[in-house]
């Protein structure tokens, strides 16, 4: 889709514009106006809502460190960078496959990861690769696989610098929360979205993990989608998409401790990440009312100058 398309369906969201139609996900049947925060006319509930607009782009949007260098986004001075690894991922309806590192892209689980810690395609991300010591790791070698962690931009260089800080987590100790699945990992309780230039980012580490030290979280996930369906197709039943990795509270977790961060993961469209396909189960922890009040910055900027 061109990007003037995709700054009309922007637009056409923030504009409030009442000839769009969309099916609200509580009631099922009714339909409601469309606006930035869509109120179904039936239920009066302000929650996600089906769309005919929504989608999934073929390809990711390319980002250069320059274009997030800004305080609302991140603080690309204090980190060490490696050019040699930036790559673009696509989607499997991408025409482009492969033909430059902006169009990566392969089918099904990459045969190096495990079963248990399958690393899939990140279709619609960007990656920014970071400067790495293997060498300062201990035991660096085949337990170590990818996984995602998202935040917000501007904790990057903390953690980056410092090491993960470890707080106290739902399940009753202190840990680090991962996860195989970017998709979930997306969800702006975790990868806040913030808005620059009418631009809406979010941001996941990509990480290297000891899996050896890793342990499943109880529940199949804590975003309360339950059996609604699949939030991520190559999870079925929403299993395997959390894990901890147990710390002392209060303390930072260092590389060589089992973690350590290899690339900032970059989504970045022109129109809100909420309508996207793939994001159809946000709302079912929070309204997007409340998502775009709490784990939005810079909405607020945006609705004012449309």
């Amino acid at each position: 889709m061109s990007s003037k398309n995709l700054n009309d369906l922007f637009m056409r969201f923030a504009l409030h514009d009442e000839t769009d139609t969309r099916k609200c996900r509580e009631c099922k049947k009714f339909v409601a106006q469309g606006a930035l925060y869509p109120v179904c006319s039936e239920c009066n509930k302000t929650s996600c809502l089906t769309s005919s607009y929504q989608m999934d782009p073929s390809c990711c949007v390319s980002v250069t460190r320059e274009q997030i260098d800004h305080d609302t986004l991140v603080h690309v001075k204090r980190l060490r960078w490696n050019n040699t690894y930036n790559r673009g991922y696509c989607a499997k309806s991408c025409t482009k496959h492969n033909m430059t590192s902006m169009h990566t892209y392969w089918e099904g689980r990459l045969s190096s990861s495990p079963e248990r810690f399958p690393y899939f395609v990140p279709s619609n991300w960007y990656r920014l690769s970071l400067h790495v010591d293997f060498a300062s790791i201990p035991y660096w070698g085949s337990n170590w696989h990818t996984l995602y962690h998202g935040t917000h931009p501007q904790n990057i260089h903390k953690i980056v610098e410092n090491g993960f800080l470890i707080r106290q987590c739902q399940h009753g100790f202190p840990a680090m929360y991962l996860s195989p699945s970017i998709r979930y990992s997306s969800h702006p309780r975790y990868a806040r979205v913030v808005v620059q230039n009418n631009m809406f980012f979010q941001f996941v580490l990509e990480v290297r993990v000891d899996i050896r030290k890793l342990q499943p979280v109880k529940k199949r996930e804590t975003l309360s989608v339950g059996t609604v369906g699949d939030i991520d197709p190559h999870f079925p039943n929403n299993e395997d998409l959390e894990f901890l990795l147990k710390a002392e509270k209060g303390k930072f977790l260092k590389p060589h401790q089992g973690v350590v961060v290899t690339g900032v993961m970059v989504r970045k469209i022109n129109f809100d990440p909420a309508l996207l396909q793939s994001s159809w189960w946000w709302c079912k922890w929070r309204t997007l009312e409340q998502l775009h009040r709490f784990y939005y910055n810079g909405m607020a900027q945006t609705e004012s100058t449309n």
